[in-house]
């Protein structure tokens, strides 16, 4: 699809994904894989209303599929399904096959315009809702389930110095950009 500001759907080249930061910040902040594709560290696509000041966008991986911002765009949605229909829908994704869409966006905000993006596609869809657990009192005395050698660190960009390519050094760039004012 052709670069267009004015276009209801453009796949943004790779060099233009920091137009993108802002609109998938919430998203790339808790999945790593959106965090990934923002750095250009892992394939993926992005695509957008506004190539300079995107309002509303899809991210694809080969994991995972992402929605943000407004949900309720008639002509980036028609755009959009038109690019299921030819994408993922036909189990393509960068780099991958699917074999099955794993659609995340933040709250409830997309859930309303499900059915008419997905029409009669496998409808309805299967929710799954991420659960995150926080240790925050006496119960389980994990520390006495670590191997012995072992040490439990908090993450923290010394840790990760060295660690050879294809590791987790996406994280350090993309918390870097954050704090040099990217996101």
């Amino acid at each position: 699809m052709p670069k267009n500001d004015k276009k209801a759907l453009t796949l943004l080249d790779p060099a233009e994904y920091n137009n993108a930061y802002e609109l998938f910040a919430d998203l790339a902040m808790d999945h790593l894989f959106a965090a990934a594709v923002l750095n250009n560290d892992l394939d993926g696509a992005i695509y957008v209303d506004n190539v300079k000041r995107p309002q509303s966008g899809f991210m694809s991986t080969k994991e995972l599929q992402f929605l943000a911002g407004n949900p309720d765009n008639p002509a980036f949605n028609a755009g959009l399904k038109q690019v299921w229909q030819e994408t993922i829908f036909m189990g393509h994704a960068p780099g991958a096959t699917l074999e099955a869409i794993d659609l995340v966006f933040t709250g409830d905000s997309w859930q309303h315009q499900l059915k008419a993006l997905f029409g009669d596609w496998r409808w309805p869809p299967i929710p799954n809702h991420a659960r995150h657990y926080c240790l925050t009192g006496a119960g389980l005395e994990w520390q006495t389930l670590v191997p012995e050698g072992y040490v439990v660190q908090q993450l923290a960009p010394l840790l990760l110095v060295g660690q050879p390519d294809g590791q987790i050094p996406f994280i350090l760039d993309f918390r870097q950009r954050k704090v040099k004012g990217g996101l």
